[in-house]
């Protein structure tokens, strides 16, 4: 008989209150769930134990449960509030690939090249300590999988384990590449400053102040490399087991409804995570946080989001703070303005194939059409961010599941989509669905559910 089964293991099982002596010992065979009949399971307990016999083992007992093997043990992310050396020395923007800040960049575990980003994180329940990220269905569970079901398994023990992984194999190159490219720079700088100090030959009495100080910031220099060589070699040990993508496994999609156009002409594309224990140290988990390092500087920040929002504070920690709602009402009537006096709603995201960018949000819905891999077409009204002038794309594919926030970080919606030539890399427009129709329909499925508290940021700038 072909039996599918997963885990083999010999245990005993007692009673509280049995009697003197040793229980019978039973090989615990897991199969995988739905794969045997009750019938067929009773006829492959008695063939084991049949051959048991043969073999000499009489009193061994054979029963069978059905199992799931899978690793528990994932990556514990590293911290996602560095310190103020981390800041200056470029090492908050090499860890951040490998932290929770939002856009954490993910990928299905048996499709470790289809990358997208996690958009919020919750907690199920005030009781439950769960946590959950958001992202949409088509990242979570890739259109190589039925779309037209809802997929759900809440309870950890049923049904199979879809995976998911932080860093697609791409990112994570792409990640393990800077480190090495930082070290290269770095020995370059080394060689530099120490010629730099060279040229000034050894330190003579009467000498000019001037040429002092430059020998100095010399030794500094070579001082703060060494430094930063230190540093990301303690990070590439740290990340040499994550490799494998099955090293990688932060969590599970335990709830996903069908991909369809709803009565308001929304499309529903969304996915829960569970984040799976220890994965994230919740002494230094800062929460829903939008990391806003590598492409802008922070003067870039406040000169960008300034013309439309004159109060915008760039967090010293560069992790911005996603708290608050944007009304339906306000995502079509906003009074914010771009720098020719148009209305547009001024929104920026963080994503895993673009990183962090700034858009422009018109108030007027697009119109779109849905085409399936089975040839079905579907139409709804979604919301389009345009790209800020000179800046590039808002999103390129690997950015959906990324949320868009305006600049005082209330949540407008989750990326699910563009549009372009297919030839492109990047979007024309980008399309998000809104948050506060989104929430709704997380309530229904999650009742308990909040988004996880994000902890004040202290020091702007």
């Amino acid at each position: 008989m072909d039996v599918n089964w997963s885990t083999i293991d010999p245990v005993r099982f007692a009673e509280k209150k049995e009697s003197e002596g040793e229980s019978p010992i039973y090989l615990w065979i897991g199969v995988l769930p739905g794969s045997l009949s009750f019938g067929r399971a009773q006829d492959a307990a008695v063939g084991c134990q049949k051959i048991l016999r043969t073999a000499g083992f009489p009193d061994i007992e054979v029963s069978l449960r059905e199992s799931f093997f899978f690793k528990s043990k994932g990556p514990r992310l590293f911290k996602d509030d560095g310190d103020v050396l981390d800041i200056i020395n470029g090492m908050v923007d090499i860890r951040n690939p490998f932290t929770p800040s939002l856009g954490v960049q993910i990928a299905p575990g048996d499709e470790s090249s289809h990358e997208g980003t996690g958009a919020l994180y919750f907690r199920e329940s005030e009781a439950s300590g769960r946590i959950l990220l958001l992202t949409t269905r088509h990242v979570a569970l890739p259109p190589s999988r039925p779309s037209s079901r809802l997929y759900s398994r809440k309870d950890p023990g049923s049904g199979q384990r879809n995976n998911i992984i932080i860093l697609s194999d791409k990112a994570y190159k792409k990640a393990a590449d800077t480190m090495l490219e930082t070290l290269e720079a770095q020995q370059s700088r080394i060689r530099r400053s120490e010629s730099f100090v060279k040229s000034f030959g050894e330190p003579t009495e009467g000498e000019s102040p001037e040429n002092i100080k430059k020998r100095e910031h010399g030794y500094t220099s070579i001082a703060g490399a060494r430094w930063i060589i230190k540093d990301v070699n303690k990070c590439q040990n740290e990340i040499k087991s994550w490799e494998p993508p099955e090293n990688r496994v932060i969590g599970n999609v335990i709830y996903s409804p069908a991909i369809s156009v709803t009565s308001d002409q929304c499309i529903e594309d969304w996915a829960m995570i569970n984040i799976d224990p220890d994965v994230i140290d919740l002494e230094t988990f800062q929460g829903n946080v939008l990391y806003l390092g590598g492409r802008f500087s922070h003067g870039d920040w406040k000169r960008k989001m300034r013309s439309s929002v004159p109060d915008f504070k760039y967090p010293f920690g560069r992790l911005f703070p996603a708290q608050g709602v944007v009304s339906l009402d306000e995502l079509c009537y906003s009074n914010q303005q771009d720098p020719e006096g148009t209305n547009h709603f001024m929104v920026f995201k963080q994503g895993t194939a673009t990183g962090a960018t700034i858009g422009w949000m018109a108030g007027i819905k697009s119109v779109i059409r849905h085409h399936d891999v089975t040839g079905s077409r579907r139409t709804s009204m979604e919301v389009a961010v345009h790209s800020r002038h000179d800046d590039g794309p808002f999103s390129a594919p690997g950015d959906s599941g990324s949320i868009v926030v305006d600049g005082r970080g209330r949540i407008v919606g989750m990326i699910f989509g563009g549009s372009g030539l297919g030839t492109k890399k990047f979007a024309d427009l980008t399309y998000i669905t809104p948050y506060a129709w989104l929430e709704e329909r997380i309530r229904k499925a999650f009742p308990d559910s909040f988004l996880y508290p994000t902890k004040q940021v202290e020091d702007w700038m």
